[in-house]
Parts: structure tokens; sequence; C-alpha cells
């Protein structure tokens, strides 16, 4: 995972992606937690649909896919 997380900053910068939530501490209160969360901000959902999609982050989204469980969500009307 670690040529990801070298990589993915990168991809952000022209999408104006930047990370809220990167790892840390997990404390579940209700169910059971994952190993890790990961938060980033866009100004849009068209933008970070757009980094989705892009090329530079869908050569390096295989390194995630091989490399940890995952699941990816956009979701729409988070504080800014």
């Amino acid at each position: 995972l670690k040529p990801y997380s070298a990589g993915v900053q990168s991809t952000l910068e022209p999408f104006g992606g930047r990370f809220i939530v990167r790892g840390g501490k997990i404390a579940p209160l209700e169910g059971e937690a994952p190993k890790g969360i990961v938060v980033i901000a866009f100004e849009s959902i068209e933008k970070a649909q757009a980094w989705y999609d892009s090329p530079a982050y869908r050569e390096i989204r295989p390194i995630r896919h091989r490399s940890a469980k995952s699941r990816a969500f956009i979701l729409e009307g988070a504080a800014k």
C-alpha cells in the first residue's frame, strides 16, 4: 500500500482534493470498526468523480485494490 499512499496526493491536487482524515485511532461505538478510514474533501461531487475517473488515479487505483480491502463512496453535503 506504500506505493499507493506515496502517489495519491499528486492525483488529488488538480481536482482540489484534500485529506480530512487519513488513518488515526478508531474507537467504535456501534458495530465493528474498519482497520482505517480516509476522508477526502472536494468542492463538488463532479470534482470528486473527475478525480476518481482521472488517468492519474486510474493508474494507481489497482495498487489499492491489491493491497487492501476497501469501499469507496462519494458523499454530498459534508461540512467544508
